[in-house]
């Protein structure tokens, strides 16, 4: 099994010699559980797996197990689409909820999130990756950008729909 360096929302892509079997466990050569595959590619000849990272996986089911469900965390913003002309960086913020996460840490409408705590979000799939290490719940600090100046941003995660449940 080959990382091939490429994520999306926090799944990995894998190239594998193995047989593609959705649901299956994919370990290294330690034999350590490092992903699930989710998803298998269309066409076969391709070799390429679609994997939820193994602690992903586990942080879902141990909420399913403690909660009834599994939580989503989220920062309370909307992103805007950009046209990534390159002149900034991280994930630009197009709106706030009224009263979420990033809106009480201080956050403004074209602030861009340069990184959460230290995982650096330059894209949106960078962003979602980073997200999903952490509960809902857990404090960060937001690395932004803003009119050309970096500011810092404490803010306390929600469960996507903000039921704290």
């Amino acid at each position: 099994v080959t990382m091939d360096g490429r994520a999306f929302m926090g799944t990995v892509v894998i190239t594998t010699e193995a047989p593609q079997v959705a649901g299956a466990l994919v370990v290294d050569s330690g034999g350590s559980a490092v992903a699930l595959a989710t998803r298998i590619d269309d066409d076969p000849a391709d070799r390429i797996v679609y994997a939820t990272p193994a602690q992903t996986a586990v942080r879902v089911a141990r909420d399913i197990i403690r909660h009834g469900r599994a939580h989503q965390v989220s920062l309370g913003v909307e992103i805007a689409v950009t046209s990534g002309d390159g002149q900034r960086r991280g994930v630009e913020i197009a709106a706030l909820t009224s009263g979420g996460p990033a809106e009480r840490a201080g956050v403004e409408s074209g602030d861009a999130v340069i990184a959460i705590d230290t995982c650096p979000t330059p894209d949106l799939s960078h962003l979602f990756g980073c997200l999903l290490r952490y509960d809902h719940r857990d404090a960060v600090t937001l690395t932004l950008e803003r009119a050309g100046e970096q500011h810092s941003a404490d803010a306390t995660l929600t469960d996507l729909d903000l039921r704290e449940g």
